[in-house]
């Protein structure tokens, strides 16, 4: 009985301690209607998973199990605005014929790609 206790205490010990790890990361899956450029890398257009790590500031877009592109970026975490129905997903401005990625929803709050708070624009293609 001891022991059995002992386990039990254990694993819900992990899973506390693991979801509070993981609770700094927002996620959200997004489709891109047009070929966008994110810190120099082309993303095609097409269904990813976007990621925002708030401990390292990083912007995380991923197909499947592989990472397209990692960049540096900031959260705003502002109010939407209205409805979240017609709030847009992301945010591009078009910058010498390239389409750049300027923002995008992670989940209720907006990932700043080469924005205020010390942001830039480097990149990990993997």
């Amino acid at each position: 009985m001891n022991k059995l206790l002992r386990t039990t205490s254990i694993f819900v010990l992990c899973a506390l301690l693991g979801g509070a790890a993981l609770a700094n990361v927002k996620s959200k899956k997004i489709h891109f209607n047009d070929d966008v450029t994110v810190g120099g890398t082309l993303v095609k257009k097409g269904d990813y998973k976007v990621s925002y790590d708030s401990e390292t500031k990083e912007l995380t877009i991923s197909n499947g199990k592989q990472v397209v592109v990692k960049t540096k970026a900031s959260l705003d975490e502002a109010k939407l605005k209205g409805s979240s129905f017609y709030d847009p997903l992301y945010n591009t401005k078009r910058e010498n014929g390239t389409l750049l990625l300027t923002r995008v929803n992670v989940g209720g709050a907006f990932a700043v790609i080469g924005g205020d708070g010390g942001a830039t624009n480097t990149s990990t293609a993997q």
